[in-house]
């Protein structure tokens, strides 16, 4: 039987003479520094010379070699530094510091004497009028209080006069509450911004919507955390036909009035119909128990045809006395039991909403001071009301 060829003998044998190892993947040859042997250090200037006497050539000298001062970088490279070198260095470092205090005194008496020499020639204000200043002494209270004033007839802006005031306790007792949020306003803020929005809607009226914006948003300046003024302002933008515009008007809102059910509403029907869902989920974490946000819910689950849910969330709606008086949501809940209800649900609001006795709400306000209503029931007014939502 034949003996069983090493297949590894290849890696023991020499290499052929023209070898080039990865030859095939791109090498090229190369040469260490093992096959030319180590780094020899040139011939010194010494030995360049002495070869150069023997084959009778003249030593090529350049004559700007040692011609700056200030370069003299390897002139000594090939002696050795001696003791004496040392005591040479050390002499002439004390000749230059001599030299440099020589030069430092020489200069600092010039710069006294011309510095001397300028004052006697230009001397201060205070000196010119120091003389005069001493015969001030003299004058007397009532030559002083005679002297006129001299106008300011720079043109530089003059600076005014500050003036201080007691602060009345009402302002100060008024600012303990101005970082608190609350879902309802006062009387008083009410009538500031029914003003403002009916100045801006005779503006809107005439077609001057520009100036109607205009108003809203200086009556926004005075008074930034009315939630009326701002739904009003998204109300001008989207009847503009800005519809990104409104939109970044009542983000602007929100920022300013975080917890306001009015404004939560308008940015829940702001969004498309899949993001209200989420959008009211907000709304109700920033604004909880906010009637206009119940109400608002309500209505989307009776768009949703959850009709056991919306008739939970319309009752919620008008539960507490604050939010009974809210005539809206008694219409928007008899027209949604109009719908999906029975007689009785039907009379059962009808009840209640009599009971209650609601007198706000924009759609509310609109029709029982109709000069054709007056002398309406309540019922009647609810029935209008629900007819006229939408």
């Amino acid at each position: 039987m034949a003996a069983k060829q090493n297949k590894l003998a290849f890696l023991s044998m020499p290499a052929p003479a023209s070898y080039v190892a990865g030859l095939g993947r791109g090498a090229s040859g190369f040469t260490t520094r093992s096959d030319i042997g180590p780094a020899r250090e040139g011939p010194s200037a010494e030995a360049v010379a002495e070869a150069q006497a023997r084959r009778g050539e003249e030593p090529e000298v350049d004559p700007e070699q040692f011609q700056d001062p200030d370069n003299e970088y390897g002139l000594f490279a090939g002696t050795t530094y001696e003791q004496d070198d040392e005591e040479a260095d050390k002499i002439y470092d004390a000749v230059d510091q001599s030299m440099d205090s020589r030069r430092r005194a020489r200069r600092e008496a010039r710069e006294n004497e011309e510095l001397v020499q300028h004052r006697a020639e230009r001397p201060k204000i205070q000196q010119q009028f120091a003389d005069l200043k001493r015969g001030l002494s003299v004058v007397t209270d009532q030559e002083w209080e005679s002297i006129p004033e001299v106008g300011n007839l720079t043109r530089k802006k003059r600076r005014k006069n500050e003036r201080t005031f007691v602060v009345p306790d009402s302002v100060i007792v008024g600012d303990r509450g101005k970082t608190e949020y609350e879902n309802s306003l006062d009387t008083r803020q009410q009538q500031e911004s029914t003003l403002w929005v009916l100045a801006s809607k005779l503006e809107e009226l005439d077609g001057k919507s520009i100036k109607a914006r205009a108003i809203l948003e200086k009556g926004r300046l005075v008074n930034p955390a009315n939630e009326i003024l701002w739904a009003e302002s998204v109300g001008v933008e989207e009847r503009s036909g800005g519809a990104a515009q409104a939109k970044a008007v009542l983000s602007r809102g929100l920022q300013e009035c975080a917890t306001s059910g009015l404004l939560w509403s308008m940015a829940i029907w702001a969004e498309p119909r899949p993001a209200r869902k989420s959008r009211s989920v907000d709304a109700l974490k920033k604004s909880k128990d906010n009637a206009i946000v119940t109400c608002t819910v309500a209505r989307l689950f009776w768009a949703e045809r959850k009709i056991e849910k919306a008739r939970q969330w319309f009752s919620r709606s008008v539960a507490t006395e604050q939010d009974r008086v809210l005539g809206d949501h008694w219409a928007w809940w008899l027209k949604f039991e109009r719908q999906h209800g029975t007689p009785e649900h039907v009379a059962e609001v009808v009840k209640q909403c009599i009971a209650a006795e609601p007198h706000r709400g924009p759609v509310w306000q609109s029709i029982a001071k109709d000069d054709k209503n007056v002398g309406k029931g309540m019922r009647d007014i609810l029935e209008l009301v629900a007819e006229a939502l939408h």
